[in-house]
């Protein structure tokens, strides 16, 4: 079954064989956000400090970039981009989820080598200094619609 959530990261190399998305990383999962303070001040709620953007965590199967992964996090490998797209299946599959990440380096891997085939996986955390997301909207039609984006830089703790 072709996977809905892919991951395009600088040369590493991953197992995925959809037309779109020949050679990325396929995910079983991604999780990341962000979080500000907050105080109150004079009874009134306000953001009391920076926002914190955390880390992307995504789960994988180990896989072609496993090896490659796991070399380039102990040399401390930088990478200008990473991509994380989504898709929803259907007729017309739409990719309504793109973050694109700037500055990337890979901070923590977690590898779970089980008895069976599925057995074998990765938590894969990787830490940026920007990010912009662009959601697509799905139409009546199962088209997508405009395009809404956002963006931030974690370093100047400024929107793009």
């Amino acid at each position: 079954m072709p996977a809905d959530l892919f991951l395009k990261l600088g040369n590493v190399k991953g197992e995925s064989v959809d037309l779109k998305h020949a050679g990325e990383m396929e995910l079983l999962s991604a999780r990341w956000g962000m979080q500000v303070a907050v105080g109150a001040n004079g009874g009134v709620l306000a953001p009391s400090g920076r926002a914190e953007v955390k880390s992307l965590r995504v789960e994988k199967r180990v896989d072609r970039a496993s090896p490659t992964l796991h070399a380039q996090t102990c040399i401390g490998q930088l990478y200008d981009t990473m991509v994380l797209t989504k898709r929803k299946s259907g007729l017309v599959p739409l990719e309504y989820l793109r973050i694109t990440f700037k500055d990337v380096i890979v901070s923590d891997i977690d590898i779970s080598l089980g008895a069976g085939d599925d057995g074998d996986l990765e938590v894969v955390t990787f830490a940026f200094t920007e990010f912009q997301e662009e959601y697509k909207p799905q139409n009546g039609d199962g088209t997508g619609g405009a395009a809404v984006t956002a963006g931030f830089n974690c370093i100047k703790c400024v929107k793009i």
